[in-house]
Formats: structure tokens, sequence, C-alpha cells
């Protein structure tokens, strides 16, 4: 039988919405259909930064997947986004980060890793045979 993975969705300095959770939710289950067989859990959580401001209040969502191998943390906070005003622009940019990450991680394990090829060694050019010959 096999486990579904874990989603745990937490508030800061905002009040629970139902709009964000079901957001969080739909984009979660993406999340988890695309790891299913290596994510444990996701938590989430959405903050926003003071409540005495009324304009110009950027939301952050933080997101923590937890895989076989440890977890693998993405922070969608960026300092003067001011897309992030709404709270679902910054719903939407942390779970796309978070399958960018999960897709470069998966190609790390499976190690598929582009490797670049060892240097040749340089040839010697005319300019640098002269360079060394001492003067008589």
């Amino acid at each position: 039988m096999e486990e579904t993975p874990s989603l745990t969705i937490s508030f800061r300095n905002l009040a629970p919405s139902d709009s964000l959770e079901t957001e969080v939710r739909r984009r979660a289950s993406k999340l988890m259909k695309i790891g299913r067989e290596r994510l444990i859990a996701c938590h989430v959580v959405i903050s926003a930064p003071n409540r005495r401001r009324q304009q110009g209040k950027l939301y952050a969502v933080n997101l923590r997947l937890e895989l076989p191998r440890g977890s693998l943390p993405i922070n969608r906070n960026p300092p003067m986004d001011h897309a992030h005003e709404d709270a679902h622009v910054a719903i939407h940019d942390a779970f796309d980060a978070a399958l960018r990450r999960l897709a470069e991680f998966r190609r790390r394990i499976d190690g598929r890793v582009k490797t670049h090829a060892a240097k040749r060694p340089r040839a010697r050019s005319a300019r640098d045979s002269h360079a060394e010959e001492p003067e008589a």
C-alpha cells in the first residue's frame, strides 16, 4: 500500500484563509504527483511581515519538502518583488521554484548532471617560447 505524503499549512502574521489554503492544496497535489515516489511530506508557511502596514505588504512563502535523503528547503521571499503583495502570486512563485528544485534534485540523484570535459594541455605558441629564452 502506498502512503500519501502529508501536507502542513501554517500562517504567520495573518489570519488563515480558505482561498489561500485551497490554492496551496491544489499546487501541493501537483507537486506530490510529480514527486510521489520520493516525497514524504510538504510543509508550507505563508507569512506577512507586519500587521500594521496597509500597503506594500509583501507575502513570503516558505516550503520544506521532506525526502528520504533529506529535506529540500524552498524560500521564496524576494526582497522587493511587488507582485508578492498578492499572496496567491507568492504561492504560485514558491511552488514553481519547488518544482524546479525537485527536478534539479532528481537529476543530481539519478546522475544526470552535466559534467565538463577535462581541459586539454594548451599548445605553446611562438610568443611563449620567446618569453622563456634568456637574453645573451
